[in-house]
């Protein structure tokens, strides 16, 4: 069997016809959400920092910079090497990634 991940199931499941299966596509967003959380909580804190003021705050690299008190050259390395680890770490996850 193709390996597969919740959200490709949830596409299957919810194309089956005459049936409603929205409450597939809220179980496969919930999931991965647990999952991205549980990985984000693995993360060195101030990887978790940088992704989360570039991302969740919005701020640009030169308010993130600002804002860890570094250079925005040192910002910017620290959010790719981040963002890295991030989906090396997701690529572990059982179902994360559509392989």
């Amino acid at each position: 069997m193709p390996a597969t991940n919740a959200a490709t199931v949830a596409v299957r499941v919810t194309t089956t016809r005459g049936h409603d299966f929205a409450h597939v596509f809220q179980f496969a967003a919930g999931l991965m959400k647990v999952r991205l959380q549980e990985a984000l909580n693995g993360m060195d804190p101030l990887d978790r920092e940088v992704l989360a003021l570039r991302h969740f705050e919005q701020l640009d690299n030169a308010e993130t910079a600002q804002a860890l008190d570094i250079s925005p050259s040192g910002a910017s390395s620290r959010y790719l090497r981040a963002l890295k680890r991030l989906k090396d770490i997701l690529r572990e996850v059982p179902g994360f990634f559509e392989e």
